[in-house]
């Protein structure tokens, strides 16, 4: 017993270390490849804006660099506490971009809240043209959008409803609790010169309450050691759906996303279709660029939730790949937290006969899981903070929501509840009754 539990030690090190190791691998491939790039376009608009807007290259060149190029359109769904505050600092953050807001008709706090700030920024931008400043002219619109019919996706429904709104040459998917910093939809942008699709990574910050910094440790633990691993080796094999930039060619291999209407999960929807439609052969862009998300969760229940919710779309993303990628998969993603569990248990287990070993093993497995965590997360972003034993529960956790998600195919999704068959195949449970 005492060598499984050393093997379950050592196996999870390697893994989490070798995961690690690609990571990094990919975040300095990244810069030296598109960070030049980057400057590049930037410096050839600021030349095109100032010799003239009417040369072809000039054009394409401003299009993938250009802030004004970029309509970033949010479903909304009020709810949540922090949806005011977010909408406006997204506003400040990306302050020259368009700003295209989807709210249903029968959410009056939604329609409320987008419509207070709608007029506030109209009459900063007032007070701005009677002054001489000039800064900060971003447009923005409301779309009130009708209720979307059982067996679609709600937020596919409200994109495709909006498509004549979507003019410029760079559209930014972001969800409505999420923030996104100028650097990164720089980044999204110039990514589209060469990609069908362009997303980042998400980075929760949390409001204090215990449910909210689980989940905060679970993401910020998870999302780099998900995402960016296989990215040097493999094209991505979904998307981060709470941010993602497409082109008006994607935009049209997708045909306004009306395709995609009835499948559940839309980033893993928007990801497969562009795969096999989409311009530059379909290639997609991983960046090692942060989001952040504001999320407020009340309590356990809606933290159990969420969870359900995440790992029954993993689920359906894993029934879709080959027997290999789901191998691959499984040995990077799902057994770590199985080996952590077996070492934690054996560790305990041991202690009576075995006390320093028991010690040594667990405290040897905890700081090395320390130092690769948060040394990725200080690459990535200084703001990310370590919870050390909410990080360790985390993960243990995993385990749990994955057997809740295998066993319960009935997901809350904000307000409602879907009966979840397939991707395609959903039902509305509160509509239907």
């Amino acid at each position: 017993m005492m060598q499984l539990v050393l093997i379950c030690a050592l196996a999870y090190v390697c893994i989490s270390l070798g995961k690690t190791a690609l990571a990094f691998y990919y975040i300095n491939l990244y810069e030296r490849q598109y960070q030049p790039m980057l400057a590049r376009l930037q410096s050839d608009s600021d030349l095109s804006t100032a010799a003239s807007r009417q040369n072809s290259i000039a054009t394409a060149t401003r299009a993938y660099s250009d802030p004004s190029q970029v309509t970033i359109v949010q479903a909304i769904l009020s709810g949540d506490p922090l949806l005011s505050e977010t909408l406006q600092a997204n506003i400040r953050s990306n302050p020259h971009c368009r700003f295209l807001w989807l709210v249903d008709e029968d959410d009056a706090e939604g329609r409320r809240i987008t419509a207070f700030i709608q007029e506030r920024e109209r009459a900063r931008l007032e007070q701005q043209s009677d002054g001489s400043g000039g800064q900060g002219k971003a447009e923005l619109r409301i779309v009130i959008c009708p209720p979307c019919p059982n067996g679609t996706n709600p937020k596919l429904f409200k994109l495709h409803f909006a498509r004549q709104f979507y003019s410029t040459e760079c559209l930014i998917v972001l969800d409505d609790d999420t923030l996104l910093p100028d650097r990164t939809r720089q980044a999204l942008q110039a990514g589209l010169s060469q990609h069908a699709l362009v997303t980042g990574l998400p980075v929760y910050r949390t409001d204090g309450r215990l449910a909210t910094r689980l989940l905060a440790q679970f993401v910020n633990n998870n999302a780099a050691l998900t995402y960016l691993p296989l990215a040097p080796l493999l094209p991505p094999i979904s998307i981060n759906g709470m941010c993602y930039a497409l082109s008006q060619a994607s935009l049209r291999a997708l045909c306004n996303f009306e395709p995609l209407l009835s499948h559940l999960t839309d980033d893993l929807a928007v990801s497969d279709w562009l795969k096999r439609h989409g311009p530059h052969a379909g290639r997609i862009q991983q960046l090692p660029l942060v989001q952040y998300i504001q999320t407020s969760l009340t309590g356990c229940k809606q933290y159990r939730r969420q969870m359900q919710r995440w790992f029954c779309f993993a689920i359906l993303l894993l029934k879709k790949e080959s027997f290999g990628m789901q191998a691959v998969i499984w040995f990077l993603q799902g057994l770590p937290p199985i080996l952590l569990g077996v070492t934690v248990i054996g560790a305990l287990l041991f202690a009576g006969s075995h006390l320093l070993w028991g010690i040594w093993l667990l405290g040897t497995v905890l700081v090395l899981r320390v130092i690769w965590i948060v040394s990725l997360q200080l690459r990535l972003d200084r703001r990310i903070r370590y919870r050390p034993l909410l990080s360790e529960l985390s993960e243990l956790l995993q385990i749990l929501h994955l057997q809740q998600a295998l066993f319960s195919n009935v997901i809350y999704w904000r307000r409602r509840r879907y009966l979840v068959r397939a991707n395609d195949d959903f039902t509305d449970l509160d509509a239907a009754t």
